[in-house]
């Protein structure tokens, strides 16, 4: 008999990679509508990567999304009970606060943002809690409608 627990990440990784796809929708739209036209996460995750490819950034910028952010999403919400009615987007919109916590304190300074992105005023900071709550948010519906089961305890 396979692991719930085992099935469940695949589950999470799933949600990882269509929340990964609406994170760089946002990213493309950001770009596009002149929001700190100076700053791109793609960017940031090159110079994570040590690269100066585009190509490498968005696969670096994918597998974290998908894999390590999903993995980490699935892991933490088979620890609670089955969600009823709308609480796994819930859980995704607080899990989308932690990814921007978690980004705002590392991925952006890496990318030369400064702690927060304040180097580029509120606007970054505000646009980047607004895409990563909705990242979260599409990571907890895609998961919720793949019917995760909590880890018996």
């Amino acid at each position: 008999m396979e692991s719930s627990v085992f099935v469940d990440t695949g589950k999470g990784i799933l949600a990882g990679v269509v929340g990964a796809l609406a994170l760089a929708l946002m990213m493309f739209i950001k770009d596009a509508a002149g929001i700190v036209p100076e700053v791109s996460l793609l960017h940031a995750w090159m110079k994570i990567a040590g690269t100066d490819s585009m190509v490498i950034g968005w696969i670096v910028f994918f597998v974290i999304n998908a894999f390590v952010v999903g993995a980490i999403f699935a892991a933490l919400d088979a620890h609670l009970e089955r969600p009823e009615g709308s609480e796994e987007l819930v859980r995704g919109a607080l899990f989308g606060v932690g990814l921007w916590i978690v980004t705002m304190m590392f991925i952006v300074p890496m990318g030369g943002g400064g702690s927060f992105g304040m180097r580029y005023g509120i606007a970054l900071p505000a646009a980047m809690f607004l895409a990563q709550v909705i990242q979260g948010i599409v990571m907890g519906g895609v998961y919720g409608a793949l019917r995760p089961e909590p880890v018996p305890t």
